[in-house]
């Protein structure tokens, strides 16, 4: 029986009997969907409204929705029904989903929330969500449109839109060819999960609690018992009686600065430094890396983050449970956390590295001579600017440090730290880098210029982002900043939506195969596969991830544990030696 609840809502209840068929609504426009479980971790479905047309309101069937794939859908934050459906043996095809929640990010809206922008855009206000619904038989009708039918009505009004807002900035093809297609992708990557090696969690844990004991009882050595080492006040105070020298002051209590990066610059200058810096660094493992691994082990003896599309500005995925992203990539202790990641019982870890992807960016949109002719050449593109701009072949890891700093927006102080010299050394350095590759030196002009003028940047690909702190009133120190965002919000965009790009097509080449997409992390995407498929996977690999329109090379592992990875040499699977990766 038809039950109208408010001017808009409308719902249908019949004790579950009644679940129509939305092919049979025989309709060309796409269908508002919002599915309700009985909390926001369940996928038990209780009900389902649906709106056709927001004039005539939205509906509200007790039952989950049988759904057909020659429908489009409208959903907000489409990962979460999705995956409902998934749970129940629902797909539609990726070319069949529309997101608003996706579409509410591209156009930069803070907050994402149904609510938040149903009230900003018409006026509404309803709940956004329950944490437990249960005892869905109990729930009057009456209870249940003004609940769930408010969502599918609005997320069809926002749909209408954000997707005339989307065509006029131009991200249409940034949308439906990159974003759209990566949720049922993210979908999979976050149910297959990656296998952990607890042993190895449980070792290293083991080892760096015994290292933070002893650098404590060397740090005693130098402050005594009374010094509480994780005070920055009473550590800030034993560098004053330890004749530290002083690098920058706390605005309040005018005492040596402990921030990390205030550390870094003065270690070597007394063995204390040396020993908090390195304390510091244990402690950041075992409580953000270790322990965040080890709750996030599930039954399956695997962990599953929840990759997010919307959680950076220029379109890199984060995650959490655990953030992958923070696990550290070259240092020692980085490896050792990643030899704990392995493949499943029987099967083989094969990771895609797109090599120095960002700076291979910035020569493709500079098309800066010398910096494509070095790629192209296959040169060392760190030791040539170790060479040319700082006139030392040993000074390579300055080089790369220079090379960065432009596409992560360092600052002249923050690099001058980095490379340890001073900044007039790096403003004689950047002369000359630029200098060396003036192509780069007149897009990073151009691209501040344009922002400067325009408030915002563009990445090849479309996706349109504002860069704050260029208005009128704003420091000198705070445009300069925000510049050098500029420039870094377009290579870290346009690397972002490469890898994403690859990971679409790598999708579709392997559908069929065993072979699964584990992670993604940073530059890499992580593949598990049988032995047997190794070789075909590579050769998908090579053959599909690779830029079309310039050259990224992709560097391939083999092994079992991600921390452990043997080149793939072209010859074939035998020269990695198969027993090795499955050990």
């Amino acid at each position: 029986m038809p039950f109208a609840g408010g001017e808009h809502y409308y719902a249908y209840w019949s004790s579950g009997q009644y679940s129509p068929d939305i092919a049979s609504l025989n309709t060309s426009l796409p269908i508002a969907v919002d599915l309700e479980t009985k909390n926001l971790y369940s996928h038990e479905v209780i009900g389902t409204s649906l709106c056709i047309d927001p004039k005539k309101g939205s509906y509200f069937i007790p039952s989950l929705l049988s759904l057909s794939n020659h429908q489009r859908y409208i959903f907000h934050n489409a990962n979460f029904d999705l995956r409902v459906l998934k749970r129940n043996g629902v797909s539609i095809p990726e070319d069949r989903i529309e997101d608003t929640w996706v579409q509410a990010h591209l156009i930069e809206e803070k907050d994402k929330r149904l609510s938040s922008l149903a009230h900003r855009y018409f006026g509404a206000r309803f709940a956004e969500y329950k944490t437990s619904i249960s005892g869905a038989e109990e729930l009057s009708l009456s209870a249940w449109a003004a609940y769930s039918c408010p969502h599918s009505l609005y997320t069809y009004m926002l749909y209408e839109l954000f997707s005339r807002e989307i065509t006029r900035l131009g991200m249409e093809h940034l949308y439906r060819d990159i974003q759209l297609p990566l949720i049922p992708i993210i979908i999979d990557m976050e149910d297959n999960g990656i296998a952990i090696d607890t042993s190895a969690i449980t070792t290293l844990k083991n080892s760096l609690m015994r290292e933070c004991e002893l650098l404590n009882e060397a740090m005693v050595y130098w402050g005594g018992l009374g010094v509480n080492f994780s005070s920055g006040e009473q550590v800030g105070r034993l560098m004053l009686k330890l004749g530290i020298p002083l690098t920058r002051l706390t605005q309040k209590k005018k005492l040596p600065s402990t921030r990390n990066e205030h550390l870094v610059s003065l270690r070597g200058t007394h063995p204390f430094i040396n020993l908090l810096i390195r304390d510091r660094a244990c402690k950041k493992l075992l409580n953000t890396f270790i322990a965040e691994i080890e709750s996030s082990i599930g039954e399956d003896s695997r962990i599953h983050p929840h990759f997010n599309q919307t959680g950076t500005g220029p379109g890199r995925f984060s995650s959490t449970n655990p953030n992958g992203q923070n696990i550290p990539v070259r240092s020692e202790e980085g490896k050792k956390v990643r030899r704990a990641f392995v493949a499943g019982p029987g099967m083989v870890l094969v990771v895609a590295d797109y090599s120095q992807i960002e700076l291979r960016c910035l020569a493709f949109c500079s098309n800066d001579q010398a910096m494509t002719r070095a790629y192209r050449e296959n040169k060392d593109l760190h030791l040539e600017t170790a060479i040319d701009v700082i006139g030392d072949p040993r000074r390579r890891f300055a080089g790369k440090t220079m090379n960065f700093s432009l596409v992560y927006g360092s600052g002249d102080e923050g690099l001058a730290k980095d490379a340890n010299v001073s900044v007039a050394t790096i403003r004689e350095w950047k002369e000359k880098y630029f200098q060396k590759y003036w192509g780069v030196a007149r897009y990073i002009e151009r691209v501040r210029e344009s922002a400067q003028r325009t408030g915002k940047v563009v990445t090849p690909n479309g996706r349109v982002r504002t860069i704050p702190g260029l208005t009128q009133g704003e420091s000198k120190k705070d445009v300069e900043h925000a510049l050098r965002q500029a420039v870094n919000t377009i290579i870290q965009g346009f690397a972002a939506e490469i890898v994403q790009q690859g990971m679409i097509r790598m999708s579709r080449a392997i559908a069929g195969t065993r072979a699964k997409l584990l992670l993604q992390v940073h530059d890499e995407l992580v593949y598990e596969c049988p032995p047997e498929e190794v070789k075909d996977l590579v050769r998908t690999m090579e053959e599909v991830l690779p830029h079309k329109d310039f050259d990224v090379p992709v560097e391939i592992g083999v092994g079992h544990s991600w921390g452990e990875l043997t080149k793939y040499d072209r010859k074939g699977w035998a020269e990695v030696d198969e027993k090795k990766a499955l050990r």
